[in-house]
């Protein structure tokens, strides 16, 4: 039998439990403050003090606070109360029959509910203002890559070749590339590794021009990549990034996103490359299954295949594989790669990764290390010159080592 001492709480723990239900509490507003912007955000149990604290963090976001306080519900409540109470003693003075005290009390029933909704509609308001605030910002911002003078050209212009001209690219008080001069011809797979952060991703972001570079100059099929129509430049590459993104709409609408009429045979076919068929057709509406936000009914793997598809169905003169099957394991991602041998060779292909063993297929490989071109060559070539190639290969062929005697 528990004893009262225990079965009941002491102050001390009363407080404590206090702090850690606050301190949660402060933990989730911080995390939403921080990350979040643009919201309208309903304080409700907070008291006036919590509530203006909150709404000033929410504030300095600039989002839009509406702030509902219990207490004021509380003093609504009590103020029909009394005013019952009080009403009361009217007739019994005769200032007011009972039949107008109804009526009164009628009218103040049916004035409550429209007050309430014109409260919603404000907070409407206020939130579609803010929205709009937010939306026009945007829409009136000037995006730094934008068409420059651009030749009439279409995307049957353009070869598949690429060409880095002395590239550097300055961002944050320093130098991300430095000194870039490569041609990749037409057709070719060109691997691109090295230690992270050293710019790999940058250098394939230059070819679709999600950015441009600070000094030197990018050909695309002939022509300066400035030169070229963006809407040209852009359906001419096909990008699977490492972190896909997929909208909330059916398997086979993600798929077929970049293409002109949703062709389900085309976008089977890229499935199929992509190594992601079969487990599609597992799912119970096939490729009619919706995916929720972001893709989030489908694994890391997954995500990756099924944009790696959509690139692929595409058809596109440049391919770019950013770490496109890093969350897909060694055995798979070969099997993949194997399948698109066949593929690879029709169209020039950026095969960004860190894995040594996914660059055995590429035709030539590039290793950077800090923004600059340190080593060049096959897969083979790198490895007897021993140098950083040769020690990543290393690195990983331990790693694999370690796992297999765990």
């Amino acid at each position: 039998m528990a004893s009262p001492r225990n079965s009941v709480m002491s102050p001390s723990s009363t407080r404590m439990r206090a702090m850690s239900s606050f301190s949660r509490t402060m933990g989730l507003m911080s995390r939403d403050i921080l990350g979040l912007e643009g919201r309208i955000v309903m304080v409700t149990g907070a008291g006036r003090g919590f509530g203006r604290a909150i709404a000033h963090g929410y504030g300095r976001n600039g989002a839009t606070v509406i702030a509902v306080d219990p207490d004021v519900e509380l003093a609504t409540s009590v103020a029909s109360e009394v005013e019952a109470l009080g009403a009361t003693a009217i007739p019994i003075r005769g200032d007011m029959s009972v039949g107008q005290l109804v009526q009164f009390n009628a009218y103040l029933a049916q004035l409550t509910w429209p007050i309430l909704g014109l409260g919603r509609v404000m907070a409407m308001y206020q939130r579609g203002f803010t929205s709009l605030k937010r939306l026009l910002e945007l829409l009136d911002r000037e995006p730094a890559v934008r068409d420059e003078d651009p030749l009439p050209l279409s995307v049957a212009d353009l070869s598949g070749e690429v060409r880095l001209e002395g590239v550097g690219l300055w961002r944050d008080g320093r130098w991300l590339l430095k000194d870039l001069t490569l041609t990749v011809p037409e057709g070719m797979t060109l691997g691109i590794t090295g230690r992270t952060g050293s710019g790999k991703s940058l250098l394939a972001a230059l070819v679709p021009r999600l950015m441009d570079p600070t000094e030197g100059r990018v050909y695309v099929g002939g022509y300066e990549a400035r030169r070229i129509p963006l809407a040209t430049l852009r359906q001419a590459v096909g990008v699977a990034p490492q972190e896909p993104f997929l909208f909330s709409e059916t398997i086979l609408e993600n798929i077929a996103y970049g293409l002109e009429t949703l062709d389900r045979e085309r976008v089977e076919w890229a499935a199929r490359l992509a190594g992601i068929h079969e487990e599609i057709l597992a799912f119970p509406r096939g490729y009619e299954t919706v995916l929720g936000e972001r893709g989030v009914t489908l694994s890391g793997g997954q995500r990756q295949r099924v944009a790696l598809a959509r690139a692929l169905a595409k058809g596109p003169k440049i391919l770019i594989l950013d770490d496109a099957l890093s969350a897909v394991d060694t055995e798979t991602e070969a099997r993949i790669l194997q399948g698109l041998k066949g593929v690879l060779g029709r169209q020039t292909t950026f095969l960004i990764s860190h894995r040594t063993a996914t660059l055995r297929h590429a035709d030539w490989i590039i290793v950077l290390d800090g923004g600059r071109i340190v080593e060049e060559g096959t897969h083979e070539s790198l490895l007897e010159a021993g140098g950083l190639y040769a020690e990543l290969d290393r690195i990983q062929r331990m790693e694999v080592e370690g796992e297999v005697e765990g």
